[in-house]
C-alpha cells in the first residue's frame, strides 16, 4: 500500500520514464532484440518446437524477465515515438504474446498482441512491418477464436486478406472461416466464404448441385444421385492406389504449410455442411479425401475428411463396417499427428457419429470426456463444449445415475453457454428429461440471460433460424418424456414430428432408440384394441431393430428381447412373453442398463396384469419401483406405485434378479 502512495506521488510523464528504463534494461538481459531470434516466432497454434529447442529458449530468454521488460514497455508506450523504436517493441509485445500463447493463456496472449499492434499504428503493414503486423494480427484472431469470442475474429483476420498476397492469407482465411462457424448462425454464409477460396485455389466446386437436392430432401438410402455416387467411387478407387499405412507414417512428420492450409479451409466446410444438411457436402469431403492422396498430405488436418467418408459409407450406403474402419483410419492419423493441435472436432465426430456404433456407448463417453479435457487445454473450448454434451448424452441413454447426471449439468452448462450455445442447448434438453424423471423443476434456462426462458421459446428460436438439429431435439426430447412418463398418444405425435426431420441426418443413436420405444407403444396399443394397423407398426419396429443387430449388437440387443416379448405377449404366446421379459431383464441388467431393466419389468408387470396373474403383476412392479429408484426416476418410481396402488412396506423381494449390476 505504501509502495502504491509513493508510486501515485511520482509524475506521470517521470513514472513511464522509469517504466521505460526499466523495460530497457531488462529486455538487454535477453535475446529479445535479436532479429533471428523474431525469424523463430511462430503465432496460433504452431508451437511445434523440440523439447530440446524449449529448453534453450528457457535458458537464453526467461520468459518472466520477458514479460516483466514487456510490461515496462507498455505502461511508456506514450513516450516512445521514434518509428524503429516503436516497431522493435511492437516486436517485444509479439514475443511475449506467443509466449503466453503456449501456456493456453489466451487472455494474457490477448493483451500483447493489442499493445504490439498499439505500437505500429501509423505504420501499419508497410515494407518493414507487414510481417510483424501479420504475426500480431493472426494471433489475435487465433486467440479470441480460443476463447469462444468468435465475433471478435472477422477485424483481424480481415485486416490481413486485405494487405497480404492471396498465398500467403490462407491461414487469416482459414481463422474467418472458422469464426463464422463457431457462430452456428451463419452456416451459409462459411461455405459461400470457403468455396469461393477454394474455387480461388483452383478447386473444381460446382456452382449449384442441384442434382443432390432430390436426396437430402428426400434422404431415401440407395437412391442418392449420380454425382455423389461418382464422388465416392473415385475416392475410393484413389485410396485403393496408395498405401494408406505409408502415407500415414509420412503425414505424422513434417507438412507443408500451405497444404495443412487448404486441408484446414476444406474441412471448415464440413460442419457447417452438415448442420444445413447442405449438397456440397459430400463432395467436398470427397474433393479433401483425394487432396490429402494426392498431394502426400494425409495428416491431422485431413482426419476429419477421413471421419466425415467414413460417415457418409454409414448413411448413404448402410456400410457400417467400412464406415468404422474408414473412421479407425482417421483415429490412427490423429495418434500418430506430431502436430500439437489435438483436432477436437475430429474426435468428437468420431466418438459421437462414427465409432460408437462398434464399441459401448460407456467407452465412447469415456473418450468424448478426454476429448473435452484436451479441448479446454489447448483451446477450442467451443468444439470442447460439444463434446462435453456428447458425453452426457450417452451416459443418460446407458443408465447413468440421474443425481450424478444432474449434478453435471449444473457444473458444465454455464461454460458451455458462454462458449458454445448450440451445445448448451441441446444439452439442456437432456437435462430436461432427467429433471423430468427426477420429479425437479429445470432452473437452467437462466443460462441465456432471458432470450430462451424455456423450452418453447427455444422451439420457437430453432425453428425460426432453421436448425434443424435443434428442432429434432426438442421433438425427440418431448418424445423420450412422454414415452418414459407413460403418455402414449401425445409420445407418438412427437415422433412423428421427429421423424420428419431425421430423413436428412443419417442414423442417430436417438433414432435406434425410438424405433424400440416406438414398438413398445405400438404393441400396447394393439392390446389396448386399437387395431391391426398398431400390430403390424410394432412389427416392423421388431424387424428394423433387429436389422441393427449387425449393425451394433451392443446397443439394441436388449431393445430386441424386450421388444420380441412385447410380440409374443400380442399373439397370446404366454411362456415365449415370459422368457423374453426376463431374457431382457438379464440383459439390460447385464449390460448396467438400469433404465432398460425398470422398463422390462414395468412391461412384463403390465402383461401379467392382463392376463390376471396379478401377484405376479405386483411383485413385477414392486421391481421396476426399486429400479428406478436406483436410477433416480423419482417421478417415474411414484407414478409406478400411484397407478398400481403398491405396498412397498411388504417384505423383500425374493428373487435375486433385483439385485442391480452385473452378475
Amino acid at each position: 500500500l505504501i509502495r502504491q502512495q509513493v508510486y501515485d506521488s511520482i509524475a506521470v510523464d517521470q513514472r513511464r520514464q522509469i517504466h521505460l528504463y526499466i523495460g530497457t534494461f531488462l529486455g538487454s538481459k535477453t535475446t529479445l532484440d535479436n532479429p533471428i531470434r523474431y525469424n523463430s516466432i511462430r503465432s496460433g497454434r504452431e508451437h511445434e518446437h523440440s523439447k530440446k529447442e524449449k529448453q534453450e529458449d528457457s535458458a537464453v530468454l526467461p520468459q518472466a524477465l520477458t514479460s516483466i521488460a514487456t510490461d515496462h514497455i507498455n505502461n511508456a508506450s506514450k513516450l516512445v515515438v521514434d518509428h524503429l523504436q516503436r516497431a522493435r517493441f511492437a516486436g517485444w509485445n509479439l514475443y511475449a504474446a506467443t509466449d503466453a500463447l503456449n501456456k493456453s493463456n489466451f487472455q494474457a496472449a490477448i493483451y500483447y498482441y493489442k499493445n504490439g499492434i498499439a505500437f505500429l499504428a501509423g505504420k501499419m503493414w508497410t515494407h518493414d512491418t507487414q510481417q510483424l503486423c501479420y504475426r500480431l494480427y493472426k494471433g489475435t484472431a487465433f486467440a479470441w477464436l480460443a476463447l469462444g469470442e468468435a465475433e471478435k475474429v472477422p477485424p483481424y483476420a480481415n485486416a490481413i486478406i486485405e494487405n497480404v498476397p492471396f498465398e500467403r492469407s490462407l491461414e487469416a482465411q482459414y481463422l474467418l472461416i472458422r469464426s463464422l462457424e463457431c457462430s452456428g448462425s451463419k452456416n451459409q454464409e462459411t461455405i459461400a466464404t470457403a468455396i469461393a477460396v477454394l474455387r480461388k485455389l483452383g478447386f473444381d466446386i460446382p456452382s449449384a448441385p442441384k442434382l443432390l437436392l432430390s436426396f437430402f430432401v428426400g434422404g431415401v438410402r440407395g437412391l442418392s444421385p449420380t454425382i455423389v455416387v461418382q464422388s465416392m467411387r473415385k475416392t475410393e478407387k484413389k485410396s485403393s492406389q496408395y498405401n494408406v499405412d505409408e502415407l500415414i507414417d509420412r503425414g505424422a512428420g513434417e507438412v507443408d504449410r500451405s497444404k495443412r492450409n487448404v486441408l484446414n479451409i476444406l474441412d471448415s466446410i464440413l460442419l457447417a455442411g452438415q448442420r444445413l444438411r447442405s449438397p456440397y457436402l459430400p463432395l467436398i469431403v470427397c474433393e479433401t479425401v483425394n487432396y490429402s492422396f494426392e498431394q502426400g498430405c494425409v495428416c491431422g488436418e485431413s482426419a476429419l475428411s477421413f471421419c466425415y467418408f467414413g460417415f457418409l459409407k454409414i448413411w448413404l450406403e448402410d456400410d457400417y463396417e467400412e464406415g468404422r474402419r474408414w473412421g479407425t483410419m482417421a483415429l490412427e492419423i490423429l495418434e500418430k499427428a506430431k502436430h500439437q493441435n489435438p483436432f477436437i472436432r475430429t474426435r468428437y465426430l468420431l466418438y459421437g457419429f462414427v465409432l460408437h456404433w462398434g464399441r459401448p456407448l460407456r467407452e465412447s463417453a469415456q473418450h468424448l470426456f478426454k476429448t473435452y479435457e484436451l479441448g479446454l487445454k489447448f483451446g477450442d473450448v467451443a468444439s470442447a463444449s460439444v463434446a462435453l454434451g456428447m458425453h452426457l448424452r450417452w451416459l443418460f441413454l446407458e443408465g447413468e445415475k440421474l443425481s450424478s447426471l444432474q449434478g453435471k449439468y449444473d457444473v458444465y452448462l454455464k461454460q458451455m453457454a458462454k462458449y458454445n450455445k448450440e451445445a448448451a442447448k441441446l444439452a439442456i434438453l437432456d437435462q430436461l428429461n432427467v429433471t423430468l424423471l427426477m420429479g425437479v423443476s429445470c432452473e437452467s434456462f437462466s443460462i441465456f440471460d432471458g432470450m430462451i426462458c424455456d423450452e418453447n421459446s427455444l422451439l420457437v428460436d430453432s425453428l425460426s433460424k432453421k436448425n434443424l438439429v435443434l428442432t429434432m431435439g426438442v421433438y425427440w426430447r418431448r418424445f423420450f418424456g412422454e414415452f418414459w412418463m407413460g403418455n402414449y398418444s401425445e409420445a407418438r405425435r412427437w415422433a412423428t414430428l421427429a421423424l420428419s426431420y431425421s430423413k436428412t441426418t443419417g442414423p442417430l443413436v436417438l433414432k435406434v432408440l425410438s424405433t424400440a420405444a416406438q414398438g413398445v407403444i405400438a404393441f400396447k396399443m394393439y392390446r389396448e384394441g386399437k387395431g391391426e394397423k398398431f400390430f403390424n407398426e410394432g412389427k416392423d419396429m421388431l424387424d428394423e431393430l433387429e436389422r441393427w443387430l449387425e449393425r451394433s449388437e451392443h446397443l439394441v440387443k436388449n431393445r430386441v428381447l424386450i421388444l420380441q416379448a412385447e410380440l409374443h405377449a400380442s399373439t397370446c404366446e404366454v411362456k415365449k412373453a415370459k422368457e423374453k421379459y426376463e431374457a431382457s431383464i438379464r440383459s439390460s441388467r447385464n449390460c448396467g442398463r438400469i433404465h432398460d431393466q425398470s422398463l422390462a419389468y414395468e412391461l412384463m408387470g403390465d402383461y401379467l396384469s392382463s392376463i390376471l396373474e396379478n401377484p405376479q403383476a405386483t411383485e413385477c412392479y414392486k421391481r421396476a419401483h426399486k429400479c428406478y429408484m436406483q436410477w433416480g426416476a423419482v417421478a417415474k418410481a411414484n407414478k409406478i406405485q400411484e397407478d398400481h396402488q403398491l405396498d412397498l412396506e411388504g417384505g423383500e423381494i425374493e428373487n435375486n434378479q433385483m439385485k442391480h449390476g452385473r452378475d
